[in-house]
């Protein structure tokens, strides 16, 4: 399961590069191009969960966020469940290359506003709570909605 803070959508043109991450000034979340884009996304987000749950036989949930907090436990875990031998040189390359990467990749706030219009957070509040029920219900795990930015931002549609 995944989420994301302001991803740009495809094929923008007006951008910065800084790296390893894209630069995309406000104004462009503010066009009938990014709201559509948004409402893709979380639809797409909320169909992977939805058919996962509705048709999956044997299904194991990983959360993004809790992937990008500790990558090196959940992958272990997620071996040792597949029952894949971990390979001792492997696991050290893999944590050598990780904290190479947490030193090169992480978030940068370029602006202070919200990109979502109400309309996107009424819908994102419906698939969202609705993915929490469906994972409750099949699987007896909660969404760890804490961590979502623009759940709590929805709670004032209710």
């Amino acid at each position: 399961m995944s989420t994301s803070n302001f991803k740009r959508p495809e094929n923008q043109t007006d951008e910065v590069n800084l790296g390893l991450l894209t630069y995309v000034p406000f104004q462009e979340f503010m066009t009938d191009r990014y709201n559509k884009f948004a409402f893709e996304s979380i639809a797409r987000w909320y169909h992977i969960i939805r058919d996962w749950l509705d048709f999956g036989e044997e299904v194991d949930v990983i959360f993004f966020e809790e992937l990008v907090e500790n990558p090196a436990e959940i992958i272990e875990d997620l071996l040792f469940k597949l029952r894949i031998p971990i390979d001792p040189q492997r696991k050290k390359c893999f944590l050598k290359h990780l904290n190479e990467m947490k030193e090169k990749a992480h978030r940068t706030k370029h602006h202070d506003r919200y990109p979502f219009t109400e309309e996107h957070k009424f819908i994102f509040r419906i698939m969202i709570d609705d993915a929490k029920r469906r994972l409750k219900e099949k699987l007896g795990i909660s969404l760890p909605l804490h961590k979502y930015n623009c759940y709590s931002d929805c709670d004032s549609l209710y």
